[in-house]
């Protein structure tokens, strides 16, 4: 199953750190992960732009 396949630009999703999950739009699913990675991550400094500027993979405002 490919996420990106599965999601638009302003949909918005539950993330369940404790159980890896992610649950989609309108709780149309739910999807397991073994990991989430970097999304806490990303998710916690406000985005993938502030992700990397984080990391400085870009340069900052």
């Amino acid at each position: 199953m490919i996420i990106c396949k599965k999601l638009k630009t302003d949909d918005i999703l539950i993330i369940i750190q404790s159980k890896n999950e992610i649950i989609l739009p309108n709780n149309t699913e739910t999807m397991k992960f073994n990991d989430l990675g970097y999304l806490i991550n990303i998710v916690n400094v406000g985005g993938l732009f502030n992700y990397a500027r984080q990391i400085n993979k870009t340069s900052a405002k």
